[in-house]
């Protein structure tokens, strides 16, 4: 039985160890954390996470019917329907790794050299493939360049008036991100804050922006943060000879922070050259679509508040929401022509050519 060593109990390192282990490998996988999905995050993923994986149904807290979008406090766009899941995160990634594999708790030392070059140590022998979120960059500094790495911040809190089955987004003109909240139950919501800001300042405006939206209200967790690699995907990264998945491969949506999807579509792949297969045209166009994300997000940080609140506040649902997603077609882009510059346009088109439509 061949040895499989992951390291990293995420998303990615977790359905690797489930499809690995299921198809007979022998899988230990490493982590530090205090238990898988310990690391801030919103549990929210979108109903296109059925394309990767099939969800069980006690890993879903709820179902998300819709969401609503403010600007400066102010309502411009709401779309109701099936959009995602609410998920037990922690639950879903124990029952992934525990099905097939071990998981060790140890810290695993692994050496990024800031040129792609990258060694383990403290590890059995074994196939080994990187899970582990942003640490990579972390290790030689890039990290922290404002281009490559957001933070964010959340609570769970009690409410009086009751939680709708439907997702919010705030956005305000001091900063590139955004205010979430999630439901989490009928009278529990997750409320969080993520973007390009110090952690200290965005606790800061978590705590100003819960008063104003809620009042007074339970606090049921302490502050989670973390910092998020949103620096584009590196698909290559997926057949190296030590394949390195997941956030820590920039499998991450960079306009919404969106991670569980992408990163557990990198494991799927991984697991797919592996077993000596090629890359899908599914996460070679998810790829394509990080990238693409990664470069309006550059053009959003370099322009002005009042012209990142204008397209906010315009852009339709359909179209807002494709380009969160993903999900927008060559043939959605004319629609576009009002709202995006030229620029911004031909770059959307180079870099869906050869994708045609996301719809399956």
């Amino acid at each position: 039985m061949e040895k499989l060593t992951i390291i990293g109990a995420g998303p990615a390192g977790a359905l690797l160890a489930f499809l690995a282990g299921s198809r007979g490998y022998d899988v230990v996988v490493y982590d530090h954390s205090p238990y898988p999905g310990s690391k801030a995050c919103g549990w929210a993923v979108p109903r296109q996470v059925e394309r990767v994986f099939d969800l069980p149904s006690d890993a879903v807290i709820a179902d998300i019917n819709g969401y609503r979008v403010y600007v400066n406090g102010r309502l411009v766009r709401e779309e109701y329907g099936k959009w995602g899941y609410i998920i037990d995160k922690p639950l879903l990634l124990k029952r992934l790794v525990s099905s097939y594999a071990e998981l060790r708790k140890r810290h695993v030392r692994v050496i990024y050299d800031c040129s792609g070059a990258v060694s383990v140590s403290g590890v059995d022998d074994g196939y080994l493939v990187i899970a582990v979120g942003h640490s990579l960059y972390v290790q030689c500094g890039a990290g922290f360049r404002g281009d490559s790495m957001i933070y964010a911040v959340q609570r769970l809190f009690r409410v009086s008036d009751g939680v709708e089955d439907v997702i919010e987004l705030h956005f305000d003109p001091s900063l590139v991100g955004y205010y979430w909240v999630f439901p989490r139950g009928p009278s529990v919501v997750d409320v969080g804050v993520g973007g390009f800001a110090e952690p200290k300042r965005l606790m800061g405006m978590l705590e100003f922006f819960v008063r104003r939206r809620f009042g007074v209200v339970e606090a049921l967790s302490h502050v989670k943060g973390s910092w998020i690699y949103v620096g584009g995907a590196r698909i290559d990264w997926l057949r190296r000879e030590i394949p390195v998945i997941g956030e820590a491969a920039g499998f991450v949506y960079p306009l919404s922070g969106e991670g569980i999807r992408p990163s557990m579509a990198s494991a799927r792949a991984a697991m797919e050259v592996i077993e000596g297969g090629g890359l899908s045209s599914e996460v070679k166009r998810m790829a394509a679509w990080i990238n693409i994300q990664k470069r309006i997000l550059d053009k959003a940080v370099k322009a002005s508040p009042s012209l990142r609140l204008k397209l906010l506040e315009k852009l339709p649902p359909s179209i807002f929401t494709g380009l969160g997603l993903g999900e927008l077609r060559l043939r959605d882009l004319p629609r576009l022509a009002k709202y995006l510059p030229a620029s911004m346009l031909s770059m959307l088109k180079h870099g869906l050519k050869g994708f045609g439509s996301t719809e399956r």
